[in-house]
């Protein structure tokens, strides 16, 4: 009769043989369950031309199911003074009888560039429609090449469902200016500093910037002021080239462009070849031209 203390020497030493693939026929059965695995493993797909990830399907998916109804802006400029009108386009659960995302309509944002000299003010008005109606107005000055904010003034209100003259129901303000290289925010709170090693570019100029070119044969890197209320730093916005999307019985060539930075989702600007902006999309919620004057 073995021993329990052979037993369990003659046990560890068979395990250790197994786990080295050093017994025979179990590494024989060991290898062909291998192969059996290796043969059931679906092929990588491969294309014969290279994919731009950045740009299709990403620029154009998550407003599939607004294309099909969408008409571009066909007059009108940003290259000056403008104003634009868009449509906020919100991404919904996807279709299965169309494959695409039930787009619905989120609210409205309106983009006011004014001229002054060697300085421009933008006056922007966004409102998000749902549970609850937000309301963000902001006035920019800025100056430079760039249209770099260098003072601005926001007001953000929580206002009541269908009642968008209704005293709000929550009001915040703040006024922000970038002195030597310095970002000052004050609101009823206090003050609060940040340093700055880049232009400080508001959202909003984004579409004089791309309209000027200044983009398509440079990278640009920036930190942006989003909605007159967030700082998001070290912005890259870079050009990516032409894609086709599907419109409502046509098909249009843009440029597309791509940013990326800390503290936003991927985000694709979709340019005609007049420079309009016609398209932004990142997700979640959307931007459509809808007037431009």
């Amino acid at each position: 009769m073995m021993h329990r203390r052979d037993f369990l020497r003659l046990t560890a030493h068979t395990s250790s043989l197994v786990l080295a693939g050093q017994l025979p026929l179990l590494a024989a059965d060991r290898q062909a369950r291998r192969k059996l695995r290796q043969t059931k493993r679906p092929l990588r797909q491969r294309s014969s031309s290279p994919r731009n990830i950045f740009t299709e399907p990403p620029a154009i998916e998550p407003v599939t199911g607004y294309l099909v109804r969408f008409q571009p802006v066909a007059s009108g400029s940003m290259r000056a003074s403008f104003t634009a009108e868009y449509e906020l386009v919100r991404w919904g659960a996807i279709n299965n009888q169309t494959g695409r995302p039930r787009n619905g309509t989120a609210g409205s944002l309106r983009i006011v560039r004014k001229l002054r000299g060697q300085k421009a003010v933008y006056e922007s008005v966004e409102l998000r429609t749902g549970q609850t109606n937000n309301r963000v107005t902001a006035t920019l000055n800025c100056r430079g090449e760039l249209d770099a904010v260098v003072k601005w003034r926001v007001i953000s209100d929580v206002i009541k469902i269908r009642d968008t003259q209704a005293q709000p129901r929550l009001h915040f303000e703040e006024q922000g200016f970038v002195r030597n290289g310095t970002i000052i925010r004050q609101n009823k709170l206090g003050t609060v500093e940040s340093p700055s090693s880049r232009a400080l570019v508001p959202q909003e100029a984004l579409l004089a910037l791309l309209v000027s070119g200044i983009v398509k044969s440079k990278d640009l890197l920036f930190d942006m002021l989003q909605n007159g209320l967030v700082i998001k730093p070290n912005q890259t916005l870079h050009y990516s080239g032409q894609i086709q999307i599907p419109l409502a019985g046509e098909t249009a060539t843009v440029d597309c462009y791509a940013q990326t930075g800390y503290g936003i989702l991927p985000t694709h600007f979709l340019v005609d070849q007049q420079g309009r902006v016609q398209l932004i999309t990142q997700e979640n919620t959307n931007w459509a031209l809808k007037e431009l004057f």
